[in-house]
């Protein structure tokens, strides 16, 4: 699979911020798209994202 580096770089940042592999961001990513159910984010793990998202 092929990304663009902007997107390929919010992979990395979410997976690290995660401790998680790219494959888990991604079926989680898919998850969401086709409205699977998938846990919830904590308010920290939501801030981190968010400030990731930010320095973006």
């Amino acid at each position: 699979m092929t990304l663009p580096e902007e997107l390929f770089d919010l992979v990395e940042r979410l997976r690290q911020i995660e401790h998680g592999s790219r494959s888990e961001v991604f079926q989680e990513a898919l998850r969401r798209y086709f409205g699977e159910w998938v846990c919830e984010p904590t308010e920290d793990e939501r801030r981190l994202v968010d400030e990731t998202l930010a320095d973006l």
